[in-house]
C-alpha cells in the first residue's frame, strides 16, 4: 500500500534531515489460525471451496483458546483505507535519527533527560507496532460481491495454533463417497477406533447431514 511518511537522510554537510515522501508500505500481521462458524444448512455452498470435510468444535471451547470474531471490511472502502494508512504511519517510524542527534553532539545539559525520553518512545513504538500486528490479524477482507462467500463465513481468528483437546470437538463430518474413494466407511472402520473419541462426539456422512 502506498502511504505517506518520513524519510531521513543526511545532508552535503552531514546533518541528519528529513522530508515526507510516498512509498509502499507492507503491512504484515501476525500469524493466524482460523476458523469459521458456518451454520449446518449454510455449509452446502461453502464446501466448493473448502471441501465437504469438517470438524465441529464447541464454541466455549474456541473462546477459551483465544479465537475472536474478525473485523469485516470491503475492499477499498474508507474505513479500511484508515486503517491501512494509520498503521502504516506508525509502522514507518525510524527513531534512529534520535540517536543519531544525541551521539553527534558533545555532552551537553539535558542529554541524559533527552536519551530517557527517546528510550521511552522507542518501547512506545515498538509496543504500537505489536498491536498493529496484533489488530491486523483480525481484519478480513472482501470485494462486493463477495457477500455470500467471504463475508457470510463469520470466521473467527486467534494467533496462536489450536490445539485442541477431545472435549473441543462437537461433530466430525466427512464426505461417503468422492471420486469413487469411500472415505466415511473406511475410516469408522480404521481410522475411528484409534482416535479414543468420546461416544459423545457423533461422526457423520456429509449426505445425510448436508444433502439429505
Amino acid at each position: 500500500m502506498a502511504v505517506q511518511g518520513l524519510s531521513h537522510y543526511r545532508d552535503e554537510q552531514g546533518r541528519e534531515r528529513s522530508r515526507r515522501k510516498r512509498f509502499l508500505m507492507p503491512l504484515r500481521s501476525a500469524p493466524v489460525c482460523c476458523l469459521a462458524d458456518i451454520p449446518i444448512k449454510h455449509l452446502g455452498y461453502h464446501a466448493e471451496r473448502y471441501g465437504k470435510f469438517a470438524i465441529g468444535f464447541h464454541r466455549n471451547a474456541v473462546i477459551k483458546n483465544g479465537f475472536n470474531p474478525v473485523f469485516y471490511a470491503r475492499h477499498h472502502s474508507r474505513v479500511l483505507r484508515t486503517i491501512h494508512e494509520g498503521f502504516a504511519q506508525i509502522e514507518c517510524l525510524d527513531l534512529n535519527y534520535l540517536r543519531m542527534i544525541t551521539q553527534d553532539h558533545a555532552p551537553y545539559p539535558g542529554r541524559l533527560l533527552i536519551e530517557a525520553e527517546a528510550d521511552t518512545l522507542e518501547r512506545s513504538v515498538d509496543s504500537a507496532r505489536e498491536g498493529i500486528r496484533y489488530f491486523l490479524a483480525f481484519v478480513k477482507t472482501f470485494a462486493p460481491d463477495e457477500f455470500a462467500t467471504i463475508y457470510s463465513e463469520r470466521e473467527w481468528r486467534a494467533i496462536k495454533p489450536y490445539r485442541f483437546s477431545h472435549a473441543d470437538v462437537a461433530m466430525i463430518v466427512l464426505p461417503r463417497v468422492v471420486k469413487r474413494r469411500h472415505y466415511f466407511d473406511r475410516f469408522m472402520e480404521t481410522v475411528l477406533p484409534t482416535l479414543n473419541l468420546p461416544r459423545s462426539v457423533p461422526v457423520v456422512s456429509w449426505e445425510d447431514l448436508v444433502e439429505s
